[in-house]
Order: C-alpha cells, then sequence, then structure tokens
C-alpha cells in the first residue's frame, strides 16, 4: 500500500469534517504508534499533506476531508496493518468512548433500528457535505442511501461506518450487525470531485 495524495492540495476541497475527526487519528497516533505522528508522516511523501496534519486542529471547525484518507493511510503503514483493518478497529474504539461519552443518552435503551437511523444521522453532523434518506427501517434490517459522497473518501469511509455500526448495533441489542454496501453510484461532482452515492443496508438478528 502507499499513501493516496489528495486530487487537490489540502484545505482546496469543497468537502469538510469537524476537527473532532482529526483529533481523534491524532490521540490515537499519539497513544498507539510507537513514534507517535512523526513515525506515522514518515510514510506520507507529500510535504502538503505532511504540513496538514501537523496543525492545530480545534474540535468543532471545519477542515478539509479529503486529506483523512492520507494520513490513515499513513498511520495503517506504520501499524503494519492493512487499512480496511486499521480504520475498522480505530473506529471500534471510537464508537466505544463516543457511547460512554459523547453520545450516551443519544443511543440509550433504543431499538437497534432506531439506533441504526439515529447512527447515520448524527454521523451528517460531522461533515458538511452529504445527505442521508432512509429506504427501509425495519425489526432487522434498514436500508439507506448516503448521497453526495466524495468518491476519493469511500475507502476510508466504507471500513468506519462498518466499524463504528457494529458497536453501536451490538449496544442496542442487536446480535450479528452486518454492514453491507452496494457498489457506489456517481451522482455528480463538485468543484470537479466527483461524488457518489451509497446504498447501505444494516441487519442484526
Amino acid at each position: 500500500m502507499t499513501v493516496s495524495p489528495p486530487p487537490v492540495p489540502p484545505g482546496k476541497s469543497p468537502f469538510h469534517v469537524r476537527g473532532s475527526t482529526y483529533l481523534g487519528v491524532r490521540s490515537y497516533i499519539d497513544e498507539q504508534i510507537p513514534g507517535g505522528l512523526p513515525a506515522v508522516l514518515a510514510h506520507v511523501p507529500d510535504e502538503a499533506v505532511r504540513a496538514f496534519a501537523s496543525q492545530v486542529f480545534l474540535p468543532v471547525a471545519m477542515y478539509d476531508v479529503l486529506p483523512l484518507r492520507s494520513i490513515t493511510e499513513a498511520t495503517a503503514l506504520a501499524e503494519g496493518m492493512s487499512y480496511e483493518e486499521s480504520v475498522r478497529g480505530r473506529a471500534r474504539i471510537v464508537a466505544q468512548r463516543d457511547i460512554r461519552g459523547l453520545y450516551k443518552l443519544f443511543f440509550k435503551a433504543v431499538s437497534p433500528a432506531t439506533a441504526a437511523e439515529r447512527l447515520q444521522r448524527a454521523s451528517l453532523r460531522y461533515f458538511d457535505f452529504g445527505e442521508l434518506e432512509i429506504l427501509e427501517k425495519g425489526a432487522k434490517r434498514t436500508l439507506l442511501v448516503q448521497k453526495g459522497m466524495p468518491r476519493f473518501l469511500l475507502p476510508w469511509y466504507l471500513p468506519m461506518i462498518e466499524g463504528y455500526t457494529a458497536v453501536v448495533l451490538s449496544i442496542a441489542g442487536a446480535r450479528n450487525p452486518t454492514t453491507r454496501v452496494e457498489p457506489p453510484r456517481r451522482d455528480g461532482e463538485r468543484e470537479g470531485l466527483e461524488t457518489v452515492s451509497l446504498r447501505i443496508e444494516l441487519a442484526w438478528s
């Protein structure tokens, strides 16, 4: 695996995420990666991405989301793990932390179906892009469409939601939760960057 440079210079894309997401990755790097951030950035050839990753992030401020893929790819290299495994495992850690703190009441005493819907709507609060449509909400399955996602971000986004969702649904009482995503479909572009729609099935027993 090599680190993928963002399709536009860091800070220049129209897609943004709250700084808390970057802070979570930085906290993980500081706690889990020998050598911390410098060891991760040693895998990043793009000087602009290294500078972006080294800045001070504010939790509620909005930052270009596309460098997140580059930084987390470098994190996986520093860990010696596959990218999907690295992202999925970190998402589980974040979900467990959020359930104990930030979302303790948000997901308290709700059914898996309600938890699934709330989870997807909550995720949109972190981004300034994307739309959510719930197609089906049943006792054992929720089917939804996430629109307007930058294609470049998908390698990070898909294992992230898989890892995070599994924890949330399990805490809500679901057994054997699974996440299935159909191949993305192009739905447009923003400032020359392709966006896609994702049809996502969350199921459990």
